[in-house]
C-alpha cells in the first residue's frame, strides 16, 4: 500500500474526525460571554453545553461556596425538584443527540460547609 492511499484510508477521516470533535464536542474553558451565548436556543456549537462539561469534569468551583456560583454562572433555575432537588440548577438545553427529547441540566451540590461537593450534567 502506497503512502498516498495510507493518507486517503486513514488521514483524511482521522483529520475529519479531530476537527469536527474539537469545533462541536470538546469542552470548553468558562467565560461569561460564552456561557449566556445559547441560554434561549442552542447554537450550533452548543457552547454552554461544553462548558458545563469542562465545569463538571475539572475543578472550576472547587472551594466556591453559592454565593460566588451564582455571581459566575447566573441566577439558577427555580424549580429544582425535577431533578432531585440539587442545591443548585441550571438549564443547558435540549438533549444532545438526534433525538432530544429530554433536556440536560448543570446540578451543583453543596457540602455541610457551604463549598461545591458535586458538579454533575445529567438529564431528565
Amino acid at each position: 500500500m502506497t503512502s498516498r492511499t495510507w493518507f486517503w484510508i486513514v488521514g483524511v477521516p482521522a483529520t475529519i474526525i479531530a476537527t469536527y470533535w474539537a469545533l462541536f464536542m470538546s469542552p470548553l474553558p468558562f467565560l461569561a460571554s460564552w456561557w449566556d451565548v445559547d441560554t434561549a436556543q442552542p447554537n450550533m456549537f452548543r457552547t454552554r453545553y461544553r462548558i458545563a462539561d469542562r465545569l463538571a469534569s475539572g475543578n472550576r468551583l472547587d472551594n466556591m461556596n453559592r454565593q460566588e456560583v451564582i455571581a459566575l454562572l447566573g441566577e439558577p433555575v427555580t424549580d429544582a425538584k425535577r431533578m432531585g432537588n440539587p442545591d443548585l440548577l441550571y438549564v443547558l438545553g435540549p438533549e444532545r443527540g438526534l433525538f432530544s427529547i429530554d433536556y440536560e441540566w448543570l446540578l451543583i451540590d453543596f457540602d455541610p460547609a457551604g463549598k461545591v461537593s458535586k458538579v454533575v450534567v445529567a438529564s431528565d
